[in-house]
């Protein structure tokens, strides 16, 4: 392959992409997924049933994504957060350069790296290692696949769609996504047949319907394969469940709207901004089934901020595409490689000495991180001193360190887990850590020995006007009460 100077920008794209996730782990799910899939790895079983908290012990929880729980703990295992971390940046990086071959586009390679880049960069804050990585990976390949298939026609395209719909099941709960971007390419297709028969392409309205009718049936395959996972058919329940919990926006921001007015979703108003723009000026015509796509997927990134990723892989050849078309492209062939070969050898260089020194601090950078957000010392404090089996109110962001570090001799009040525990139990969590009217009565009623919180919250604060809680440990990170009603 001949060096030039768009190859290069792309190359130095996806080089750089693959830089800005070689960081610290801030997901605070990520540490009960690593001890699901430990537990399942030794018990040989996968749980059927919270163990994990005292408030919901026994509870019935469907654990979802089992198999990226036992992929991350094995990962992290064989080679602790810098390995953990690669592979998923790799996962990550594999279903955003995937993205561009859908592109249409072969020779503007600066727009391809323009939008790849774009989309890479709105979709930084949501990226971590974390099982939502697989949805984001199979919904590119599945893309992908069903694209090849509309333009060539070959049956072998779809062949491992079912496949990936096993393991999709199995690894998170928007699996869903899968049939909704096949239900897509069918919706698109109907759309084009009917659009030629008002036409008279009859020829044209043949060969739609007989592809229409071709992923009809591969729709019906990999709904049928859904049910091959150890919950059965409650998990094809589970994502409209979760989708319309209540709970889950009053605790995790992600399943928040993004907001305009924070510096980090600026990228993401400008892709919508670019497609809008781009599309308003390029003579191109974009495919139905893409514009249903674009417009499907940029509605569920207002929804909600873990989509924006699914966003991005969706719209990024789209607006490369538009790119070309607006501000056409014709590589120049008197690139001199005096200049080319040696800016190249520079660049990537530069690049993978950056990365390797990245990971090569990685784990440093964890643990000055963990120690600046998570309760480190009061975990200390608390193992030192011999608390085991108590009730302990804790924050909601700390569950999953605490599972990972003190169960099963210590149990959770509260973790990631929101569909487990219910719209219900959220909202009673929230009413006492914000302190709302009542509160003391329900730390009382849930027999709560214990506090563990931020110093700055609502809760902290109020405990310190209660005569009957005393502070017993205290640092920058965290503050621990304890109950002493003599």
């Amino acid at each position: 392959m001949k060096i030039s100077l768009d190859k290069l920008f792309v190359t130095l794209v996806i080089l750089g992409a693959f830089l800005f996730v070689i960081r610290p782990i801030e997901d605070p799910d990520f540490w009960w997924h690593i001890k699901t899939g430990q537990l399942i790895l030794q018990d040989k079983e996968i749980p059927f049933v919270d163990d994990y908290s005292f408030s919901a012990n026994g509870k019935p929880w469907i654990a979802h994504e089992w198999l990226s729980e036992v992929i991350m703990y094995g990962t992290f295992k064989a080679g602790g957060i810098a390995f953990t971390v690669i592979l998923f940046a790799f996962l990550a990086l594999t279903a955003f350069t995937l993205s561009i071959f859908r592109s249409e586009n072969r020779i503007n390679l600066y727009a391809i790296g323009g939008a790849l880049l774009l989309g890479f960069i709105l979709s930084t804050p949501v990226l971590w290692a974390r099982p939502q990585i697989f949805t984001l990976l199979n919904a590119s390949i599945f893309i992908f696949l069903l694209d090849r298939f509309i333009k060539t026609e070959r049956i072998r395209n779809l062949i491992p769609l079912p496949i990936i719909m096993l393991l999709w099941v199995n690894q998170h709960g928007a699996f869903i996504i899968g049939l909704g971007i096949i239900g897509i390419y069918i919706l698109g297709l109907v759309s084009d047949h009917l659009i030629s028969i008002v036409k008279a392409k009859d020829r044209f309205s043949k060969i739609i319907n007989k592809s229409i009718f071709i992923l009809a049936g591969t729709l019906i395959v990999c709904s049928l394969t859904i049910f091959i996972n150890p919950n059965g058919s409650k998990i094809f329940l589970y994502p409209f469940q979760t989708v319309n919990d209540p709970s889950l926006q009053s605790v995790n921001q992600e399943w928040a709207s993004p907001n305009f007015h924070e510096r980090t979703w600026i990228p993401l108003a400008v892709m919508y901004l670019s497609l809008i723009g781009f599309g308003l000026k390029a003579k191109k015509t974009i495919s139905t089934t893409n514009i249903i796509l674009c417009v499907v997927f940029g509605y569920l990134a207002l929804l909600a901020l873990k989509q924006v990723a699914l966003f991005a892989i969706v719209s990024i050849p789209i607006l490369a595409d538009l790119i070309s078309d607006v501000i056409p492209f014709a590589p120049g062939n008197k690139q001199s490689k005096r200049i080319v070969i040696p800016l190249a050898v520079i660049s990537i260089t530069g690049i993978v000495v950056l990365i390797a020194n990245s990971v090569f601090h990685l784990n440093e950078k964890q643990t000055a991180f963990m120690e600046q957000f998570f309760p480190v010392k009061a975990v200390e404090f608390i193992e030192k001193e011999g608390i085991e089996g108590k009730y302990i109110f804790n924050s909601y962001n700390w569950g999953g360190y605490l599972i990972w570090n003190m169960y099963p001799q210590q149990k959770v009040y509260i973790d990631g887990r929101c569909d487990m525990y219910g719209a219900d139990f959220v909202t009673r969590f929230v009413d006492i850590y914000t302190t709302k009217p009542g509160w003391e009565n329900a730390l009382k009623s849930d027999k709560i020995e214990y506090v563990l919180v931020e110093p700055n919250t609502y809760l902290a604060f109020g405990l310190l006007e209660q005569p009957e809680w005393k502070t017993i440990f205290s640092d920058e990170v965290s503050v621990l009460f304890q109950y002493n009603n003599q």
